[in-house]
């Protein structure tokens, strides 16, 4: 029987996990999965070890301040595990300042480290590249143009899609541009959200007034703290629905959406929705960020595209008037939007050919290529 340690820290990553650990069930059939990670892998995993998503780190502060929190789940979790379970693999998701660790004592120990969801090390501190091409077996990495970042460091790297396609329904080529649904994302942590959520309903309000028409809606998942949204929702000015977007289908009705910088709007464009990004921080967190960063923009969408196809709105750059204005010109010109949505297919495409109707016309997804790769790997 094999055995498999997961590792994630974040929903995203605790979602692709998940989807992973699936596929690796249906080839692997005797397979034993241990993970820490949050609440999808607990529901697939044979072993769960902690919940870290729930603690929501997020950025360097939230880092500093639970060190020595992290360095206690390490020694008295992972280290042990490791020495008494032996697994014959790790996969590290992401979540670089803990799972470096991880590879490392992995790697002391003989143990082969296939890494899952690289670190963002092109946006910043690439130097993280070399640390971890001393301690890792394989790389998959699911953006195209991290294949060959960590192929002229020597690692052995694959590239077989984003794993949101598997996930994320076909943008739908005839949605209407008459209806007036408006996205409203403010991230799924507690402390992001309560940072947007007031931005996005004054948005919303500024939108109302142009649009009566306008309905908003602003989607959730069981990872987000949806007692707390309930109540925030209650203090808005205009009328907000809540809707469960497990499935994505009401999402892929918004005409346009504004959303925190994040997952989400990476699945708007995927979805075919033009999207205004909208980010707010502390400003000791933005400053770092701003020095440490090597990047133009901070949207996925943005950065894969090589333009600004989403507007970012940052920091002190965040200028409601502005921001309706870019939506207004969505709203009024079908043209336009036209135009981004095109753009949205094409894109699309760069993120690999699979996806769910694929699969379902006889072709793997991401998540089971990812799964045969480490098959392979795993029984050498």
């Amino acid at each position: 029987m094999k055995k498999i340690l997961l590792v994630a820290g974040d929903t995203s990553a605790d979602l692709h996990g998940a989807n992973l650990v699936k596929e690796l069930k249906k080839i692997l059939p005797e397979i034993k999965i241990s993970s820490l990670g949050g609440l999808h892998l607990s529901s697939v995993s044979d072993q769960f070890l902690y919940n870290l998503v729930e603690l929501a780190v997020f950025g360097l502060g939230d880092s500093i301040k639970n060190y020595f929190f992290f360095r206690r789940i390490f020694q008295e979790v992972v280290l042990k595990f490791l020495d008494a379970e032996r697994p014959d693999c790790v996969i590290p998701i992401d979540f670089y300042g803990f799972n470096i660790h991880l590879a490392r004592e992995a790697k002391k120990r003989n143990i082969p480290v296939i890494y899952y969801i690289s670190p963002q090390v092109w946006a910043s501190r690439p130097g993280r590249v070399k640390k971890l091409a001393r301690c890792i077996d394989k790389m998959i990495v699911i953006l195209p143009f991290e294949e060959e970042i960590y192929q002229d460091a020597g690692v052995d790297t694959v590239f077989f899609g984003h794993p949101l396609l598997d996930i994320v329904p076909a943008i739908n080529h005839q949605l209407s541009t008459i209806n007036c649904h408006i996205g409203l994302l403010p991230g799924s942590r507690k402390s992001v959200i309560s940072r947007h959520l007031p931005l996005l309903f004054n948005l919303a309000k500024m939108i109302k007034e142009k649009f009566p028409e306008s309905r908003f809606f602003l989607p959730w998942t069981k990872n987000m703290p949806i007692d707390y949204l309930q109540e925030m929702v209650k203090t808005s000015p205009v009328d907000i629905s809540l809707v469960n977007d497990e499935n994505y289908e009401e999402r892929k009705k918004f005409r346009i959406a504004f959303a925190c910088s994040g997952t989400a709007t990476l699945e708007n464009a995927l979805l075919g929705i033009p999207t205004i990004i909208i980010y707010k921080t502390t400003w000791f967190f933005y400053l770092v960020a701003r020095s440490l960063v090597k990047v133009p923009y901070i949207g996925l969408v943005n950065i894969i595209s090589g333009k600004n196809l989403f507007p970012e709105f940052i920091q002190h750059k965040i200028k409601t008037e502005k921001i309706v204005e870019k939506a207004e010109s969505w709203l009024n010109n079908p043209q336009e939007w036209q135009k981004i949505h095109q753009e949205l297919i094409d894109l699309r495409k760069k993120l690999g050919s699979p996806s769910r109707p694929a699969e379902e016309a006889g072709q793997p997804g991401v998540a089971k290529l990812i799964a045969e790769e480490i098959k392979k790997c795993i029984n050498g």
